[in-house]
C-alpha cells in the first residue's frame, strides 16, 4: 500500500512493484491543481490578487510588462495627474 504525502500523493513503498495507475494517479492531481494556477503568460488574471507600489518614475505603459510594473506606472499616472490638476486650481 503506498504512502499518502501530505499534498495528497501516493508515494509507492520501496519495496513495492511499479503501478502504473499510481503515476496516473499523480499526475491527474498535479494536473488539476496547475489548472487552478494562474498561467502567467497569456492567461486570465480576473481573480489575481496584485501586490504593487507607485512607481518611482512616470513612464510609458508598454505591452508584455508584469501585472505589479503596469499598476504601479498607472498609479505615478494618476498622482501626477491629480498634482497637475491641484496647481491649476490654485
Amino acid at each position: 500500500m503506498p504512502n499518502i504525502t501530505k499534498r495528497g500523493f501516493k508515494k509507492p513503498l520501496l519495496t513495492e512493484d511499479y503501478d502504473v495507475n499510481i503515476t496516473n494517479f499523480n499526475t491527474d492531481k498535479i494536473e488539476t491543481e496547475l489548472d487552478k494556477l494562474l498561467v502567467l503568460d497569456g492567461g486570465d488574471t480576473k481573480d489575481a490578487i496584485v501586490t504593487f507600489t507607485e512607481a518611482e518614475a512616470d513612464a510609458e505603459l508598454v505591452s508584455k510588462s508584469k501585472i505589479s510594473t503596469l499598476f504601479g506606472l498607472i498609479k505615478k499616472k494618476f498622482n501626477l495627474f491629480g498634482q497637475q490638476m491641484e496647481q491649476k486650481a490654485d
